[in-house]
């Protein structure tokens, strides 16, 4: 394992407004406060969610459709590629009790409302390619 110090630079509370693209408002956030290091959670409610899975080296996405709420929703921001790019995994659930989760992809629909909490980190924290996993991987 291999890890690093920081700290806390300061917080990002926002709330993402029906029929915006969680994911795509998530990098908004990102860019428009200069953000390149730090790590969020979400809540709130989608209806419509895109979500993948990593198998093979390469994602799997499904949609889904309907009302979702957002059980949990994870991830971190890191420098890939010169930009900031944002890692999102969440945890969705309907009014029967399926679960579906994975990594949140572009077409996520906010529906009503999504609240996010993100910690922003003193520094940069990077991404590299790994050819092993076919990943982008922290680079730690």
């Amino acid at each position: 394992m291999r890890s690093r110090t920081g700290k806390t630079a300061r917080t990002i509370v926002a709330r993402l407004e029906r029929g915006e693209d969680l994911y795509d408002r998530l990098t908004q956030l990102v860019q428009d406060n200069f953000v390149s290091s730090g790590s969020f959670q979400v809540i709130g409610a989608v209806k419509r969610a895109k979500v993948g899975v990593f198998e093979h080296g390469k994602y799997e996405w499904t949609i889904h459709e309907g009302a979702l709420e957002i059980s949990s929703c994870t991830g971190n921001v890191a420098v890939k590629e010169g930009k900031p790019f944002v890692h999102c995994h969440a945890v969705l659930g309907d009014h029967k009790g399926t679960v579906i989760s994975g990594h949140v992809g572009a077409g996520c629909i906010v529906e009503p409302t999504a609240e996010v909490h993100m910690q922003v980190y003193e520094g940069e924290m990077s991404r590299r390619f790994d050819s092993d996993t076919g990943l982008w991987i922290l680079d730690i």
